[in-house]
């Protein structure tokens, strides 16, 4: 079959030559479109470097100074009203644990970044706030990946001004007990990278103690065995009229998924296009190449009438014509995959900084296969080949199932 199938080709190159050019071109949109889609969905799959399931918020809302309800409270009583509401969601019953959050936590509507120097090394780092003895590391579950648990880091109240930072900071190096030089700050237990954004993978974190700091919401963690939703509701009712302390009450109640997906919509929004997009351009590249090849088999019923006259039956027909579309469309992805590489050697290929992620090149420093220019391209390459095989296929599957069937007589006849 192969060496019959290699004369035809090579006996139809000039009818050819023009389907495999409209492929190379098709090859050349598919993967532009293609490349964003496998990034973004590839980190979008990512681990969030903390355990999200049974994880709640509350938004912690406050009276306007000019409310005839607002009182006039001290900064240590604003202080007191916040551990007081942490202590009332704390003894509700199917509370595992809770915390404060910050204004820069992970996917908050706002975040900070620094650069740290230890030892020589320089990186990039998100900051993350925290109050000591808050309970944040058992609450958010941070992946673990230093001396001390996350109950030990609980127990302690950072005095010296130490700081969690993750283990991936500097590649190849740890980052336990290292000095940050320009902070002055002590490196006492590291964790895992935390993805600290929407859009952007994970990336290094330094988790910095701020007794004093105002808290935007309080995190709590159900217990694993509780029903989600009927505890969700009667805790938001709850809450809604006894979570109160001074000026503080309790806004919405979300379980953190629903948190995080809230400031997720551009991402969504994003990959939502690109999908409809593509699908909308794979549907209309499938109506050509099945076009296309309608018309190269169709133009084959001699050919066919006098295989089917030696014996050659309608299986081996139908797999000898997609065997050559396979053939044809490999030639075409090899094609437009090297005048692709042409542009993308100049340009470069897509990352997650160029629609979300500002200064996330200096974050990442390779440490993710999309940073890799070769695996990168390789990937999506190789993606779309996928793509066009499987809808080059179909597009032949329909005129190569017609013309197998016909009788060797008819098609000599017609001809």
């Amino acid at each position: 079959m192969w060496r019959m199938m290699f004369k035809m080709l090579s006996a139809r190159k000039a009818r050819f030559g023009w389907l495999v050019a409209e492929l190379v071109i098709v090859t050349m949109a598919v993967w532009a479109l293609l490349d964003p889609i496998i990034v973004q969905n590839a980190v979008e799959r990512q681990d969030k470097g903390f355990e999200v399931r049974h994880l709640y918020r509350i938004e912690l809302r406050q009276q306007p100074w000019n409310s005839p309800r607002f009182v006039k409270r001290s900064e240590e009583q604003w202080r007191d009203d916040r551990w007081r509401l942490l202590r009332m969601v704390r003894d509700y019953a199917g509370v595992a644990s809770a915390t404060f959050e910050s204004s820069i936590a992970p996917f908050s509507q706002s975040s900070a970044s620094a650069y740290v120097n230890c030892d020589t090394l320089g990186s990039t780092v998100y900051d993350i706030a925290f109050v000591p003895l808050s309970d944040f590391f058992t609450t958010f579950r941070f992946s673990e990946s230093g001396r001390l648990g996350r109950a030990d880091l609980d127990r302690m109240a950072f005095e010296d001004g130490g700081v969690v930072m993750s283990e991936g900071t500097f590649p190849g190096r740890t980052t336990m007990g290292l000095v940050d030089t320009l902070s002055g700050t002590k490196v006492v237990a590291t964790t895992g990278m935390v993805r600290i954004r929407p859009g952007i993978p994970a990336v290094p974190v330094r988790i910095c103690p701020q007794p004093n700091m105002q808290a935007e919401a309080i995190v709590f963690r159900a217990d694993d065995n509780m029903d989600g939703k009927a505890f969700r509701e009667a805790f938001a009712d709850w809450a809604g009229k006894q979570l109160k302390a001074g000026n503080y009450y309790a806004g919405a109640v979300q379980t953190y998924s629903e948190y995080i997906d809230d400031g997720n919509t551009e991402v969504a929004t994003f990959l939502q296009s690109r999908t409809v997009l593509g699908a909308f351009f794979l549907f209309c590249l499938f109506l050509g190449i099945s076009g296309s090849f309608w018309m190269q088999t169709d133009s084959r019923r001699e050919e066919i009438g006098v295989m089917k006259s030696f014996g050659a039956t309608s299986g081996y027909i139908m797999r000898m014509l997609i065997t050559e579309g396979l053939i044809l469309t490999t030639v075409a992805v090899l094609l437009g995959c090297f005048i692709y590489l042409q542009y993308a050697m100049k340009a470069g290929l897509y990352t997650p900084a160029d629609a979300f992620g500002g200064n996330l090149p200096g974050l990442l420093a390779g440490r993710y296969w999309f940073e890799h220019f070769t695996t990168h391209f390789l990937v999506v390459s190789l993606a779309t080949w996928f793509v066009m095989a499987v809808v080059a296929c179909t597009g032949i599957c329909i005129p190569a199932r017609n013309i197998s069937r016909i009788m060797p007589t008819d098609a000599l006849h017609d001809e």
